[in-house]
């Protein structure tokens, strides 16, 4: 596979600083991506042995990858780092194409579906935990910040499955720290202003949460929140911010 340079700034430990290039571009290494402005616009997808099978030129701007099964036939441009100069739910999220021809489309609204559960730095969004192998199989699955999973069959770009993550189902509160939580005592936490990824509840008085050992109770940290003998309990952390969840 090769991967662009460009990408590995936007893809570092740290997503959400991944503000010094606003496009990149990487692709399978049976790919010749097209770029703009180091943006994806199109690409040139060969089979094993070097001969053009499609090619894609007008109409796209993508910044991430463009995934591609080893005989080229099935090519997947995924949006992974989205500029901010366009409204995100505007954007294209995945865009598929059989033999040269775009087969299939999913927005950003189809995918992510609770829309203020992504990451936003200063010239980005992020809006998946993970990030698929840039050489397809017979399906990709993309899991989102959003706390969605999907599946798709990468013969016809169709939905094969969708779902909430386990960690959707499992927390009764999800709860990005905004500000540093103060410690009440030992073990305890008191949370002053607790955003709510998931749950209903109304905190007047903020949120006193017990944590388990390895879980990191500060600023920027986001915590998965059960209910244990009468008060709340942060069972993990999620590798995601949600810092676009209302104050």
């Amino acid at each position: 596979m090769r991967r662009l340079a460009i990408l590995g700034l936007l893809l570092g430990a740290d997503h959400a600083r991944a503000d010094a290039v606003a496009f990149g571009c990487t692709a399978a290494g049976n790919v010749k991506p097209i770029t703009e402005k180091g943006a994806c616009v199109g690409f040139i997808a060969h089979d094993a042995n070097g001969k053009v099978v499609q090619r894609v030129d007008q109409g796209y701007q993508i910044s991430g990858s463009i995934h591609a099964t080893p005989d080229g036939s099935t090519v997947m441009m995924l949006h992974s780092n989205p500029y901010t100069n366009k409204p995100f739910d505007s954007q294209p999220a995945l865009v598929v194409f059989r033999n040269g021809k775009e087969v299939a489309k999913y927005s950003m609204t189809d995918l992510v579906v609770r829309m203020n559960l992504v990451t936003r730095s200063t010239s980005h969004h992020r809006w998946l935990t993970t990030y698929p192998d840039l050489v397809l199989g017979k399906t990709l699955e993309l899991a989102t910040t959003s706390q969605r999973v999907y599946r798709f069959d990468v013969a016809t770009g169709k939905q094969s499955s969708a779902d909430d993550t386990a960690d959707w189902k499992n927390c009764d509160l999800i709860v990005y720290l905004g500000e540093r939580p103060q410690i009440a005592s030992g073990d305890l936490y008191h949370v002053a202003k607790p955003w709510l990824a998931k749950g209903a509840m109304t905190f007047s008085s903020g949120l006193t949460v017990r944590a388990a050992r390895n879980v990191r109770i500060d600023s920027g940290a986001t915590i998965c929140v059960t209910p244990d003998k009468g008060g709340w309990y942060a069972t993990k952390n999620l590798d995601v911010m949600f810092n676009l969840l209302p104050k």
